[in-house]
């Protein structure tokens, strides 16, 4: 028996419960991309989806709040939500950052071996799946303050359309029994795994729904499809094809931090300013998974859409960007032109590897060293109990220098496993 959750609106969820007053207010998420990658239910209501542009929320919709996406803030979030799922279960598989699989099987067997619940799909309303579910719903939903929706079924694909078939906030059960009836009310083009292409192929041979697609019999469904497609007719038909993996990722090729300013600027210590602020907060993503780097890359990116590459490499790794800004400051120099308009800064670190396994230098001053570590495990610190960046180093003083256009938040962050 597999549970599938999912995130409802979690970017714009997830920035409810970091500022209250956003709650039961139309927010909106993805200021630095132009477009919206998140909508609150709220915002939903009044008609806006992903990809919306800004310049249509602010013109149509000057109710809505503007905020910066912060990938940090999603990933805390996201570890938070998958530490309790695994208190339930050790078969957990993240899918996504909002999303994913846990096979309660084991967990429904030892339940009975302790005399609690009873094994079958019986019980109506009161069915232990169904209890187990709603539990795991209310303490993430109560621990984190955030809405998801829970779907769960015999197999992934038909949890993951029960997970989207009542949200927000919804908990759906789909029964052996009551397969059939449930996918006809699934348009195909909303499977997992069926692509608009597929979608459209389907829809030639009358094929409108899931339902009719998992009644047409396997011969036609070799003809016409590849191994993909005949794995979710399979699937469609309540049989358990794809399993879930477990494994936990712990390690990174690089982690990111970028952002988009607007308007664009031409003031070379705001610009500074804007690459220290992503230096900053990739160390402090370095320093939250415990890593350390040598190897780092910066950009800079013209409102002409051009850019410059700058690269440092370390005699020693290290998470401290004051460490790296010795070097940054330089290469800077040379890249920026005078009266050049830019409107992005990114950078990344590579070459990760976990702080337990870098060697300290004879060379490297360990007294200085070990006195930044101190700081800035402080400062990360104070941000977890005060919110993120409360301390700045004095580099980003100049970004207050220019009137800036943004919504509510921080940089946004990836991390390429």
């Amino acid at each position: 028996m597999i549970l599938h959750i999912d995130g409802d609106s979690f970017f714009a969820s997830c920035a409810q419960a970091v500022y209250p007053h956003l709650r039961g207010k139309p927010v909106v998420t993805g200021s630095e991309r132009g477009v919206v990658t998140a909508a609150s239910t709220e915002a939903k209501k009044l008609g806006i989806s992903r990809q919306t542009s800004m310049y249509e929320i602010k013109k149509y919709f000057p109710q809505c709040i503007i905020v910066e996406s912060n990938y940090e803030i999603y990933e805390l979030f996201s570890q938070k939500m998958f530490a309790i799922l695994r208190r339930y279960s050790p078969d957990v598989e993240k899918y996504s950052v909002d999303e994913g699989f846990v096979d309660l099987s084991g967990v429904l067997k030892s339940r009975r071996r302790e005399g609690d619940w009873a094994i079958g799909w019986g019980g109506g309303e009161e069915d232990e799946r169904r209890r187990l579910g709603e539990t795991i719903k209310n303490e993430i939903e109560k621990s984190l303050e955030i809405s998801v929706s829970v779907g769960i079924g015999p197999n992934k694909s038909i949890a993951k359309l029960a997970s989207n078939f009542q949200k927000p906030s919804g908990l759906t059960v789909v029964k052996p029994e009551e397969i059939e009836n449930f996918l006809k009310q699934i348009p195909i083009e909303d499977v997992w795994g069926i692509g608009r292409a597929t979608t459209k192929l389907l829809q030639n041979y009358r094929i409108k729904t899931a339902g009719d697609f998992a009644k047409k019999d396997e011969k036609f469904v070799r003809a016409v499809l590849t191994k993909p497609g005949i794995e979710i007719w399979h699937e469609l038909n309540g049989e358990y094809i794809f399993t879930i993996d477990p494994t936990v990722k712990t390690s990174f090729q690089s982690i990111s931090s970028t952002h988009t300013f607007t308007p664009p600027s031409s003031d070379k210590n705001f610009v500074y300013s804007q690459l220290v602020t992503n230096l900053e907060c990739a160390c402090q993503k370095a320093r939250l998974y415990n890593l350390h780097t040598n190897k780092i890359s910066f950009f800079l990116k013209g409102q002409d859409f051009s850019y410059k590459y700058g690269a440092i490499d370390l005699p020693e790794k290290t998470a401290t960007p004051t460490v790296i800004m010795k070097k940054m400051h330089g290469i800077f120099n040379t890249l920026f032109q005078q009266g050049k308009l830019y409107r992005a800064t990114g950078v990344i670190l590579s070459n990760l590897s976990k702080m337990e396994d870098v060697q300290e230098s004879l060379l490297e001053d360990q007294v200085q060293t070990g006195k930044s570590s101190a700081v800035f495990g402080a400062i990360d610190g104070l941000s977890r109990k005060y919110g993120e960046r409360v301390v700045k180093t004095g580099s980003t003083m100049f970004l207050g220098k220019q009137k800036h256009v943004k919504g509510i938040g921080l940089p946004r962050f990836e991390v390429e496993v």
